[in-house]
């Protein structure tokens, strides 16, 4: 991942580069925010907290990211929907002022998600049994959340195509493909995480620890897929 945004930094710096547009600012976006999030959470492993403190700094840090992950992808989806549906007037809707706007708020909405949540008491604490479904409870509403991202982003890209074909404004049967498969494969991998998070968290009201811990497991395993396999192949696909 930070080979990506070493590429495109130096990408950025060349005027005439075809890297110089918004698709690509988003990936080196998500691949920044990646980079911060995997350097913080190894204060999880650092030994400057207790153990408790360890668990849930790394649960605060995984679900930022996973909601960074969700608004990220309902981003990229608009943007596309744009290109599919007025590709004469792309250039002029996303200025850097547009795209700009856009990067705040899907950085922001994680943020102002978990403020209600950092009012209580048990936001930094798994001490208590209260406390352990707290963290659960927050952590189902963000599967929820992601969930709601990954089907709004597979509604807006399937309306669009929809209405490009209708107009007749699609530049070739090979880029709605690409296009169909780049939105499919995000939104795809984005429901696997937000399914099995969910489920995860289920299993845990229901009492069946090893179940839980498992699913949140291959939750984490299917986000870093995410991350990896999927931006990687939205930046080759394009």
């Amino acid at each position: 991942m930070i080979s990506v945004t070493v590429f495109l930094i130096r990408e950025f710096a060349i005027a005439s580069s075809a890297f110089r547009q918004p698709f690509y600012v988003f990936i080196f976006i998500f691949t920044v925010s990646f980079n911060i999030a995997v350097s913080i959470s190894a204060v999880a492993y650092s030994g400057l907290l207790s153990a408790d403190g360890e668990v849930v700094f790394y649960l605060i840090v995984l679900r930022y990211y996973t909601l960074v992950v969700g608004a990220w992808n309902t981003a990229v989806c608009f943007n596309r929907v744009t290109a599919i549906v007025f590709p004469l007037k792309y250039s002029k809707m996303w200025t850097r002022t547009s795209t700009s706007f856009l990067i705040f708020a899907f950085l922001a909405y994680p943020f102002a998600f978990q403020i209600p949540f950092l009012l209580n008491d048990c936001w930094f604490s798994m001490l208590t049994k209260s406390c352990v479904e707290y963290q659960v409870l927050h952590m189902y509403i963000v599967a929820v959340s992601v969930i709601v991202n990954a089907l709004l982003g597979m509604f807006l890209i399937i309306i669009a195509l929809g209405i490009a074909r209708y107009n007749g404004k699609m530049a070739s049967q090979a880029l709605e493909i690409k296009l169909i498969l780049q939105t499919l494969a995000t939104s795809i991998m984005l429901l696997c995480v937000g399914v099995t998070k969910m489920i995860s968290m289920q299993k845990f009201y229901e009492g069946n620890m090893s179940l839980h811990q498992l699913l949140a497991l291959i939750g984490s395993i299917f986000l870093a897929l995410y991350s990896h396999v999927v931006i990687g192949g939205l930046f080759l696909a394009r």
